[in-house]
């Protein structure tokens, strides 16, 4: 005696995660009495589709791993200890993705900004690049242009934020005016990381 066993076999998802039932049993449009005591039913339940469903997820759970420790080691980067003062200095600086135009004095305040070789005299001019620093050091390999004596020229804008000593002579009386613009940058990089701002070019 033939049975159809697509008629037979079903597969369902029980409320609890991870927990499946195949469901084996004989369709209820089948007489009992057509079923006779030397013939036997012998159904197989396939857990083929189980197991593409189990290797998808184990192979999604391997991927994000990946990407989760070369996302982690590539943000825990540090630079060697000769550089890091400098690279430091640089953030301190330099680096500002939510300085404002109109916060020039206070920034350079906060961030003790003074002119290079004084202790509180007012630097004439200082940019703050606005950008996380992980695109910026970018500029210092493939994202940027080699200009000779360890300068390199970025290969798209970035927008900057530029303030000039408009007056005062010690820091912390010292007034900047602010400008926003957008323009390549050239940075001094050690190593493949930066350490000086060089200029800005439009």
């Amino acid at each position: 005696m033939s049975i159809n066993l697509t008629h037979l076999l079903s597969l369902h998802q029980l409320d609890s995660p991870g927990i499946l039932r195949c469901d084996c049993s004989t369709p209820q449009h089948q007489d009992s009495e057509q079923l006779t005591a030397k013939t036997t039913v012998k159904t197989t339940c396939s857990f083929t589709q189980i197991n593409k469903v189990m290797e998808i997820h184990a192979s999604a759970v391997i991927l994000l791993l990946i990407l989760a420790a070369s996302f982690t080691a590539y943000g825990d980067e540090q630079p060697p200890p000769d550089i890091n003062p400098r690279y430091q200095k640089f953030l301190s600086q330099h680096v500002g993705l939510r300085v404002s135009e109109h916060a020039c004095d206070r920034e350079i305040r906060k961030r003790d900004i003074t002119a290079s070789g004084t202790e509180n005299g007012c630097k004439e001019v200082n940019t703050f690049i606005k950008a996380k620093k992980d695109i910026i050091r970018v500029v210092c390999g493939k994202g940027g242009t080699p200009q000779g004596k360890n300068l390199f020229k970025s290969n798209k804008p970035f927008p900057v934020v530029t303030c000039k000593l408009k007056s005062g002579q010690r820091h912390p009386n010292c007034q900047y005016r602010g400008k926003k613009s957008t323009r390549y940058i050239v940075l001094g990089c050690d190593r493949g990381w930066p350490v000086h701002y060089e200029e800005g070019i439009i």
